[in-house]
């Protein structure tokens, strides 16, 4: 007769082989060595795939072989309640993990953005970024026609150049719509609101294989630039993703 805790294990492991099969979303039955095969296969797909490669492949592995064992030697294997735990513990982070790609990006990063009008006056705006640690406003017509986005980094490269021209004597009452910025290399992006929050991390990662900073995501209903901003995400806002967790 197995032991309880070899009963409660087969229950979890099942447990765990059934979440594998629905992630994959195929109708082959496949046994779960396979699963964590095609997983690993399709990490370039998937943030997802590529998480649960990355923190639960080499444990699923050793849960495969500890099954593997038990049905072969399961009348005399001793089975430690730390191995139920730890199956237990991994299907949860799974599933957690699952809920929080699966979901919204503006149900995770809805904030109010501060925007700028272009009439503006450029000194104040300056201030604000550096007062309120912003590091990119978007600018908008008083018709709510989106013109740009001001950073600490374009502003600072802006003033360096008149500085070195010696045209700051104005410098006071310059708007926003008087300078001249290079907004060639865009560092944002407007996105649906309702995107998954996985293709949060997949714009920032996509950035970054290229060498290039992405400075912020605009939420907005349809991703229009000219949509009222529901919300904002940079770099600093993506471990709300995972908790504490870093993510680079």
């Amino acid at each position: 007769m197995l032991s309880e805790n070899i009963l409660t294990f087969n229950t979890a492991f099942n447990t765990l082989h059934e979440l594998l099969i629905d992630i994959l979303d195929t109708n082959d039955k496949k046994d779960f060595s396979m699963c964590l095969t095609e997983i690993h296969e399709r990490t370039h797909d998937s943030i997802l795939f590529a998480r649960i490669n990355d923190r639960y492949y080499s444990e699923m592995k050793t849960v495969n072989a500890i099954r593997n064992i038990i049905i072969h030697k399961s009348d005399w294997i001793e089975l430690p309640d730390s191995t139920i735990t730890k199956i237990q513990s991994i299907h949860d982070a799974i599933v957690e993990l699952r809920i929080k790609l699966d979901a919204k990006a503006i149900d995770v990063f809805a904030k109010k953005v501060y925007i700028c009008r272009d009439t503006d006056l450029l000194h104040i705006v300056i201030g604000i970024l550096g007062e309120r640690g912003f590091t990119h406003i978007p600018v908008y017509t008083e018709k709510w026609e989106f013109r740009w986005v001001i950073s600490e980094k374009l502003v600072a490269v802006w003033l360096s150049k008149q500085s070195k021209a010696g045209d700051m004597n104005r410098f006071h009452e310059i708007r926003i719509q008087d300078i001249m910025i290079d907004t060639t290399h865009h560092e944002y992006i407007f996105i649906p609101s309702d995107s998954p929050v996985s293709s949060i991390e997949w714009y920032f990662s996509s950035y970054m294989k290229d060498r290039k900073k992405l400075g912020a995501i605009y939420l907005t209903a349809s991703g229009d630039e000219n949509e009222w901003i529901d919300g904002m995400v940079t770099a600093w806002d993506l471990p709300l993703i995972y908790g504490k967790e870093e993510l680079f």
